[in-house]
């Protein structure tokens, strides 16, 4: 049986100028734990987005905190979490 739990999905943006930075921690349609970073230059179609697809909550949940670090560390500004 497929459980979602989605008071444990995190979300985050960041900006940077013209730069923007958006990371999610969810589960995809067969309950995997998903982290999905999307980024680009706001204003324009073009942008990247990549998704790491983790074995559990805690693997997932370490690589969102490490994005969260390098946002900081690159000065990104926390738009909403």
């Amino acid at each position: 049986m497929i459980t979602y739990q989605p008071e444990l999905w995190q979300t985050a943006d960041w900006r940077r100028g013209d730069r923007y930075y958006h990371c999610e921690l969810k589960q995809n349609l067969f309950a995997d734990w998903v982290v999905v970073r999307a980024w680009g230059t706001v204003g324009t179609k073009r942008g990247r987005m990549m998704e790491s697809y983790c074995d559990s909550y805690i693997e997932a949940q370490e690589t969102f905190q490490a994005v969260f670090n390098r946002r900081k560390y690159r000065e990104y500004q926390l738009v909403s979490s």
